[in-house]
């Protein structure tokens, strides 16, 4: 028997959110492109996004691919955060080989951690880059993980349970398991739900959240930029929204919005992994001749 301590994930993590999200996107747009002829690419319809295929490869090509790619990815445009890291190269040179690669000598430790950019702020990001890159993270995931089948969602399941949780076999989840390792449960919940899309039911919490919003506009900016084209033009601006008009929004906005990256991550943000993400801090095994004793 194994028992555990549970507690939400510590946010200050929220940093994981964004390069989860963005490495998601721009590793999927590689993968893609260099590897259509042999990844297995799953149906998509006109209005989901080109990026939101379906990618299952071997973990030999995954482990290729985002070791060759890696320093791009992390100097992609899309996250400020990796941005402004990747801007100060070449003088961060040891810090992004420290990102990238899983041997690492003890001198170079020692040369990173003593340099001058190295700080409470860029330290745990980088940490968190050399998870995703390094760490192997996402060799393990896009090598050995396919959605719907080692992987996916159950919006059954009671109590209601958003993050992704393990499959046995094609559609057809777990009743009471979860991943343990809570890099692997970002990742993994951001493909589902990008995979999947957003229900009515989702979008309408969505909404109402957004509305209460100082940053409402802006927010929803964010979620027409990365709309289906089949969003009609009357709803590119938020003054037009108001969540009593339920029909017209059920059958003529939410359609744009069901797949939107923005929209998804949005809604796993603020709704998902603020709420639902849990860690376990303290672990206690023992078997059945331990607790007679």
């Amino acid at each position: 028997m194994i028992f555990m301590l549970v507690k939400l994930l510590n946010l200050a993590k929220k940093n994981w959110k964004e390069l989860g999200s963005e490495a998601i996107h721009v590793v999927s747009a590689k993968l893609t492109r260099r590897l259509r002829k042999f990844a297995l690419l799953g149906q998509t319809d006109c209005l989901q996004p080109s990026w939101r295929q379906y990618i299952q490869i071997s973990i030999t090509e995954a482990h290729e691919i985002v070791k060759q790619h890696w320093e791009s990815l992390v100097a992609h445009q899309g996250n400020i955060k990796i941005t402004a890291i990747a801007t100060l190269k070449p003088e961060l040179d040891l810090d992004m080989k420290l990102v990238g690669l899983d041997d690492f000598l003890t001198d170079e430790i020692c040369a990173v951690e003593k340099s001058p950019f190295w700080n409470e702020t860029t330290k745990t990001l980088l940490l968190l880059l050399r998870g995703l890159f390094a760490g192997g993270v996402l060799c393990f995931i896009f090598g050995q993980k396919r959605y719907r089948v080692n992987f996916g969602l159950d919006r059954s399941r009671i109590p209601r349970t958003l993050p992704a949780i393990p499959y046995k076999s094609k559609d057809s989840p777990f009743p009471r398991s979860e991943f343990s390792h809570p890099d692997v449960v970002i990742i993994l919940t951001l493909l589902s739900w990008y995979y999947s899309g957003l229900g009515d039911g989702e979008l309408f919490d969505i909404l109402t959240h957004v509305l209460r919003s100082e940053y409402a506009t802006i927010h929803y900016d964010d979620f027409v930029s990365t709309a289906s084209f089949s969003l009609p033009e009357a709803f590119g601006n938020l003054s037009v929204i108001s969540i009593h008009d339920r029909q017209q929004y059920i059958t003529q906005l939410f359609p744009g919005l069901w797949y939107s990256r923005k929209v998804v991550d949005y809604f796993l943000s603020y709704l998902v992994f603020l709420k639902q993400l849990k860690q376990f801090t303290k672990k206690l095994s023992a078997s059945g001749w331990d607790l007679a004793v």
